[in-house]
């Protein structure tokens, strides 16, 4: 395994982690609506990885609005989809 993969694979982790608690504060402690909090916290985590990334793995400058833009809207799509599942639970 590559050092690449182990730090992709951290920082995807530290997304999940960020979204996770910021859920957690946004919907438990402050009482905010759990799709808006989940939407928030899923923007947070992209957000997390995308500098990371940008930073570490790619080693790409964060101006280029096009590619985050990119990966914003993939990450997205994971935001509609966890959306689904808290509507089906």
């Amino acid at each position: 395994m590559s050092k690449r993969f182990f730090a992709y694979a951290a920082i995807g982790i530290s997304g999940m982690l960020v979204d996770l608690i910021t859920f957690s504060l946004l919907h438990f402690i402050v009482g905010l609506n759990p799709y808006a909090a989940n939407i928030l916290s899923v923007s947070l985590g992209i957000t997390n990885n995308y500098i990371l990334n940008s930073a570490f793995n790619f080693r790409t400058p964060l101006k280029d609005s096009r590619r985050a833009l990119s990966f914003y809207l993939i990450g997205v799509s994971g935001a509609i989809t966890s959306s689904g599942i808290l509507w089906l639970l």
